[in-house]
């Protein structure tokens, strides 16, 4: 290769170029996130609510308002104990509130979890009547899920609720209230087996 040198042309050598003194420095690398990386899902395991099935005999982990009582050996979901409402006449409404130990993500509500309760309304007198439970699934950004259950006389006895399919997709739930609402001053309204096992 040819370069013109003060108006001559010289036969260009990159090897014998003059050597510059080198300067080297270490640059630290930092690791950046990914673009749309998510975070990895921290599950709890185990059961979440504490006294689900009220078999200490009273509320505990629960924050109770209104008229709510614990009743034992009385046609009880599960074990010995429900909670709710007994005798309205001392009052028509009460509510049942648990904050979970550990929050959880919608992610951890897997094929093998399980989030449900039940609910009854009129279980003590003949002929039954009526009753409401509202259940509110609370998250951590302070929304929540409202499901509504109304005793007729298409479900007495005791009712089911899979909780886990009204979860909202992305959201991490938080805890869980119960408010009850007996509508009569005859009616008792009932909620046990409460469990919310990740």
């Amino acid at each position: 290769m040819l370069k013109s040198v003060a108006g001559r042309q010289v036969q260009f050598n990159p090897l014998r170029l003059p050597s510059l003194p080198v300067r080297s420095r270490r640059i630290g690398l930092r690791t950046m996130p990914s673009i749309g990386a998510k975070k990895a899902v921290v599950c709890p395991s185990g059961e979440q609510i504490v006294n689900g099935g009220f078999e200490t005999g009273d509320l505990t982990g629960w924050t109770a308002t209104g008229n709510i009582t614990v009743v034992g050996n009385l046609f009880p979901q599960e074990g010995t104990y429900w909670a709710g409402i007994y005798d309205a006449s001392l009052g028509l409404t009460g509510s049942l509130e648990q904050d979970f130990a550990n929050t959880i993500p919608y992610e951890c509500f897997g094929p093998t979890s399980v989030f449900k309760l039940y609910v009854a309304a009129g279980l003590q007198i003949s002929p039954p009547v009526g009753g409401r439970v509202t259940i509110r699934i609370r998250y951590t950004d302070d929304t929540e899920t409202i499901i509504e259950w109304e005793r007729t006389a298409g479900n007495p006895g005791w009712n089911e609720i899979d909780l886990k399919s009204y979860i909202e997709l992305g959201k991490t739930v938080k805890g869980l209230t119960l408010d009850l609402n007996a509508q009569n001053t005859k009616n008792a309204v009932e909620v046990d087996g409460c469990t919310c096992n990740v």
